[in-house]
């Protein structure tokens, strides 16, 4: 694996397709920590999501507001369901990862 670009905190590799599948966390505790770090950002998304879609909701459904909000609402909970199943796989991956942890321990 090479190193091609840095900028700030990001960082640009590259690997030859020959070499093999390009993996950057290759141990088990980097993927926990990936997968953590995935969760922390996904949960607040969804969070958020799921509100303004609950909150937009309302709103369209109120006498007098414009229905442009209920399309807006399935639009943000759209995007919360998107979010939920990045939520669901980075769950499943880590318990994954934690059960092989203490088996092979």
């Amino acid at each position: 694996m090479e190193c091609v670009c840095t900028y700030l905190r990001w960082a640009y590799f590259r690997k030859r397709a020959s070499e093999g599948a390009f993996e950057i966390y290759t141990d088990r505790e980097g993927k926990i920590s990936h997968a953590k770090r995935v969760l922390a950002l996904a949960l607040p998304l969804f969070a958020l999501n799921l509100f303004v879609a609950m909150s937009n909701l309302g709103m369209g459904l109120a006498d007098g507001r414009p229905k442009f909000n209920i399309y807006l609402s399935v639009l943000n909970g759209a995007v919360a369901g998107v979010l939920l199943t990045v939520i669901v796989a980075q769950g499943r991956l880590i318990y994954a990862l934690k059960k092989d942890r203490k088996i092979r321990e």
